[in-house]
Order: C-alpha cells, then sequence, then structure tokens
C-alpha cells in the first residue's frame, strides 16, 4: 500500500467467514522506533462473507518518506489471527489535484465531459513514476536510511547517490560521528561536497577539490582505503526536481488519453477508415514521451530502458 508523504488513509483489516471477539489490535512497527497503537473503527463498508476494520494513519507518520508495518491481532473463535501490511510512504512526482489543475479535469460530476475518477489519476501518477524511475535508474523523492561506501584513501567518501543530510558515521562498525553528541571527536570534520553525492573531511588549511585524488596529510587524514564507512541520513531529493514534477504530469495524460492505449499493444499502425496513426521508433523507447524524454535527458543513464 502507498501513502503520500504528508497524508493520512486507513489500512483494511478483512476477516473472512468469521467475527472477531473484541476490536482488533493494530500496532505500526517502524524499525528503530517505538511501536505505536492504532485507532481501530469498524468499516463503513464490510465484505459480504465476513466483516473488515479500519486502523487510522495519522499524519504524523507519513512526514518521512520509507515503509513501516501494521500489524494485525484478533481473536476469531478460539483462534488468534494477524495480518501484515507492508505500507510504503512516498513522495508523488505530481498529485493528482495538480494534474486536474493542469488539465481542467473534475472529480466531481461523472456527468461532464471533463470527469475523471480521481483513483485512476491517482494511478497514472504512480505509473507514471515508475516510469521515470525507470528510464532514469534513479528516484527523486527522499528517505532517512544507511548507506555502505568504502574509502579510497582521499579526502572524499562516494556515496553514489545523493544526501541531503547526515547524522551518524560508522568506520568499520565503529561510530566515529554523531552529529547529536558534540562530545564525539573524530579526525576532522565532515561535510557534504558541492556535488552533493559524497561526503569529505575537513581540515583547517587544506582545500582539496572534489576530484583531486591527493592525501590529506597523513593516512588518517583520509577515508581509509578498502574501509567500510557506513553513514546515516536524509538520502535524495530534498524537492522533486521542477522537470521531473512537469514530465510526470505529461506521462499522466498521455497514459489517460486513447492513444496510448494503441501504443501499450506495440502496435506500429492504426488505419481506420478516416484517419490513420503512426508510431515512431522512439515511441517505445524512454518514457514514450517526446518532450518528457527531453526534460528528463540529465537524469538519463547511457544505456536507456526499453519500456
Amino acid at each position: 500500500m502507498e501513502l503520500y508523504i504528508n497524508s493520512s488513509d486507513y489500512v483494511n483489516f478483512d476477516i473472512i467467514g468469521g467475527n472477531a471477539s473484541g476490536t482488533p489490535l493494530a500496532v505500526l512497527v517502524r524499525p528503530g522506533s517505538l511501536d505505536i497503537h492504532l485507532a481501530v473503527t469498524y468499516a463503513i463498508t464490510q465484505p459480504v462473507d465476513g466483516e473488515r476494520w479500519q486502523a487510522y494513519i495519522p499524519f504524523s507518520q507519513t512526514t518521512v518518506q520509507g515503509t513501516f508495518t501494521v500489524v494485525w491481532t484478533a481473536t476469531v473463535g478460539s483462534e488468534t489471527v494477524s495480518q501484515s501490511n507492508l505500507v510504503e510512504v512516498i513522495s508523488p512526482y505530481s498529485t493528482p489535484d495538480d494534474a486536474s489543475s493542469r488539465f481542467g479535469w473534475t472529480y466531481s460530476d461523472p456527468t461532464l465531459l471533463n470527469y475523471k475518477p480521481y483513483n485512476q489519476v491517482k494511478a497514472a501518477e504512480k505509473i507514471s513514476r515508475y516510469i521515470i524511475d525507470l528510464v532514469t535508474k534513479k528516484t527523486f523523492g527522499s528517505t532517512f536510511k544507511t548507506l555502505d561506501a568504502y574509502g579510497q584513501q582521499t579526502d572524499s567518501l562516494v556515496l553514489g547517490e545523493p544526501i541531503i543530510s547526515f547524522s551518524k558515521l560508522w568506520e568499520n562498525s565503529a561510530l566515529v560521528l554523531d552529529i547529536a553528541n558534540p562530545d564525539l571527536k573524530w579526525i576532522g570534520n565532515v561535510e557534504i561536497t558541492e556535488t552533493g553525492t559524497a561526503l569529505r573531511l575537513v581540515f583547517p588549511g587544506y582545500d582539496i577539490a572534489e576530484s583531486e585524488t591527493k592525501y590529506v596529510g597523513s593516512e588518517t587524514g583520509a577515508f581509509r582505503q578498502g574501509y567500510r564507512y557506513t553513514v546515516e541520513g536524509q538520502f535524495g531529493f530534498p524537492d522533486i526536481p521542477e522537470r521531473v514534477y512537469e514530465s510526470s504530469l505529461l506521462l499522466i495524460y498521455d497514459y489517460l488519453c486513447k492513444d496510448s492505449t494503441w501504443r501499450e499493444k506495440y502496435l506500429n499502425d492504426i488505419e481506420l477508415r478516416d484517419w490513420k496513426y503512426t508510431f515512431e521508433p522512439q515511441a517505445y523507447r524512454g518514457t514514450g514521451n517526446l518532450l518528457a524524454d527531453q526534460m528528463l535527458s540529465e537524469y538519463f543513464s547511457p544505456n536507456m530502458a526499453v519500456i
């Protein structure tokens, strides 16, 4: 199940062929955090041959991107029944409200020509996000996690993906830096480089460019060769890049328009009585949209995926 960042929603628990004795228990479990008991209510819409309960996920649990699990426990007859729901909190590249504002769609009146079902547009955003991630081989949200990188005997530790901020650093499993603990001193100060994809050791009197490979003073003044460094922090992009946002809207529109139906069947030519469509080969590469491909070109990997 996906939830947009800074949103709230319900997670369902269906009991088929029986009824719970009392209200089921729902606990939000996130690694490294205390378990949280969620408010549970009886759902308005019920399955035909059982019952449905809902657990409310509050805004406070979706402020950062990442995953957590809702663990259900209920007593049905003489048995204990359990279920786990994996929930992923994501940053949409554009929202259904963005799409409705851009294209003049309405979600409220099915009799209008510009009506689009909200869930259909939300599904189109998800697909557009998957396509963008696939062709760029990147994700453009942000998540708090740990990442391993290996020292190259220079003052820079290349991480391989963008980093927004960091809180802890381990050298071969030994904690050497903790932003929350200023009493823990390491060999020098650590900062994020200008490119945002590496950490750099900083010493007074030294100003070594990220691309240089010379040592900083002695062996202990560098990220040591072959040592494993574990970085805890917020990785990704602080905001969705504007070109990714615009590309997402284009792909949402493409997915919901009629000609996308033909492309999804791998048809090159469609000819009816009064008109004919011919798709260029590029329509089956990249995102399938020329403008989106051009806007995303700076993020493309050298070998662009075929979708």
